[in-house]
C-alpha cells in the first residue's frame, strides 16, 4: 500500500463518521509531516551558511503550504471535533496499516 499523500482529495466526513474516515484523516495528517520533514531535509541540504534560499526553495514551501499543510492541519481540526473513543479506535487501526506497509518492504527485501 502507497503512502498516501496530503495532497489527496479532502475527505467529507458523513453525518456519522467511522472509523475509516478517522483512518483517512489520521494519513493526512501524517502526510503532511511527511512532506515537511523531506522538504526541510531537503532544503538542509541546499543551503549552506554562505548561500541564501533561492526563488525555487521559496516557491516548494508556497507549494508546500497550499498543497499539503493546510489539508493537514483542516485533517487535524477534523479529528479534534471527533469523540474520544472514535479517534482512539482509528488510531488503532491507523497504526495496524501503518505496521503492514513497514512490514511489506521488510519481506520484499528479504
Amino acid at each position: 500500500m502507497p503512502k498516501p499523500r496530503a495532497t489527496a482529495p479532502p475527505t467529507h466526513l458523513r453525518a456519522e463518521p467511522t472509523v475509516s474516515d478517522v483512518v483517512e484523516l489520521l494519513e493526512r495528517y501524517a502526510a503532511a509531516d511527511r512532506d515537511l520533514a523531506g522538504e526541510l531535509d531537503r532544503i538542509g541540504a541546499e543551503v549552506s551558511s554562505s548561500r541564501r534560499v533561492s526563488q525555487a526553495t521559496v516557491t516548494r514551501l508556497l507549494r508546500l503550504l497550499e498543497d499539503s499543510l493546510v489539508p493537514g492541519v483542516q485533517a487535524k481540526a477534523e479529528l479534534d471535533s471527533l469523540p474520544t473513543q472514535l479517534r482512539r479506535a482509528g488510531i488503532v487501526r491507523w497504526a495496524q496499516h501503518a505496521a503492514q506497509r513497514v512490514q511489506r518492504p521488510a519481506e520484499e527485501s528479504a
